[in-house]
């Protein structure tokens, strides 16, 4: 399996292959600024938590099998609405992954 940052050249023509090095050559990978750079680990330790805590209280089965929910039947739904209100700190720790360099090997 090719990972999307991986060329694989045994699987083009020497055309391709030339391509595909003046494509690289003309379009370098970012590279952030050093004053953006931070340690992720904690982060994404904080992001992994809350997710598995959520998965562990919410049941996700029962949260999909929510549909077609109008205004005036949410109070039918308290899951729901405690659910909904569980996933704002997921959703805070992901904003703040935002631009965050994380290293091939976390990923």
């Amino acid at each position: 399996m090719v990972n999307l940052g991986e060329h694989d050249p045994t699987q083009e023509d020497p055309e391709e292959e030339e391509r595909y090095r003046q494509w690289m050559e003309d379009h370098p990978e970012p590279k952030l600024p050093q004053e953006r750079l931070t340690e992720s680990g904690p982060k994404i330790a904080q992001f992994e938590m809350l997710v598995s805590s959520f998965e562990a209280t919410y049941s996700l089965a029962e949260l999909h099998a929510i549909v077609d929910l109008r205004p005036e039947d949410a109070a039918n739904y308290p899951l729901r609405e405690a659910a909904k209100e569980a996933l704002v700190p997921i959703f805070e720790t992901l904003k703040s992954l935002n631009g965050v360099a994380i290293s091939q090997e976390k990923l």
